[in-house]
């Protein structure tokens, strides 16, 4: 298991929590600095889903919300899926392929706009 990092940059909001299936959906907290909620949670390899508990300013009711830059979702629960491997979050594990391949020379080029 490695620490992760989650943020919600959220400047107006009263306070934010954590969660998601890897604590069993139950409030992880969230410190506030700089308009910015973080916190660091310890992840094992895999997909975990995730959203954010928020409440606003002078509101007693708690609202989920999606991470605005989750890479994937599912959107039945209306969660974001972290992937992690090798204890490191992974936006995308395509796999370049071609890169040995000689280009031609800017000369050659013909570009179309």
């Amino acid at each position: 298991m490695s620490p992760i990092n989650f943020q919600l940059f959220a400047p107006t909001i009263a306070e934010a929590t954590l969660i998601g299936s890897f604590s069993e959906w139950k409030d992880i907290p969230m410190t506030f600095e700089n308009g910015t909620f973080h916190c660091s949670t310890e992840l094992s390899d895999g997909d975990h889903e995730y959203k954010f508990h928020i409440r606003r300013q002078n509101e007693d009711q708690w609202i989920d919300v999606i991470d605005p830059y989750v890479s994937r979702y599912e959107p039945t629960r209306n969660t974001g899926i972290i992937t992690i491997k090798n204890g490191k979050k992974i936006l995308d594990e395509y796999t370049w392929k071609y890169d040995d391949v000689k280009l031609p020379d800017n000369k050659d080029l013909i570009i179309y706009e």
